[in-house]
């Protein structure tokens, strides 16, 4: 197929890229065959080395989260995120780190970071 069939667009529906085989998810802009009916990533534009697209497309997808109690900080898949439409805006949310998650005196580790920054907004008021 040549790169002049290639059209443009942003994603609709959940699709899987023909070249690197990586999800594609709704509302990313990505390369479209009207005569294959295939998707692809804009960075994946030749077919040629799979495997050199795969790995840029994983070099691409990992964000890196500091868990909100224990302060670790992991390397984290960006496709467990496309469930949950993970977006830059949301770089302040709460991340818990699995160890934290199965430990169960973290809810006690997660009230007393709480009412230590609530100690140190009701200083910064008064």
């Amino acid at each position: 197929m040549s790169e002049v069939e290639w059209i443009k667009l942003l994603v609709k529906f959940k699709g899987k890229c023909q070249s690197c085989d990586n999800p594609i998810s709704p509302g990313e802009y990505a390369l479209w065959s009207k005569s294959s009916k295939k998707i692809k990533h804009l960075e994946c534009k030749t077919d040629n080395n799979n495997k050199i697209a795969k790995e840029q497309a994983k070099q691409y997808s990992v964000l890196q989260l500091q868990c909100f109690l224990c302060n670790t900080v992991e390397d984290i898949s960006i496709y467990l995120f496309k469930d949950f439409l993970y977006h830059e805006s949301q770089k302040d949310s709460i991340f818990l780190c699995r160890s934290c998650l199965e430990n169960p005196n973290s809810y006690l580790r997660y009230q007393e970071i709480m009412y230590e920054k609530v100690k140190k907004i009701a200083k910064l008021k008064s």
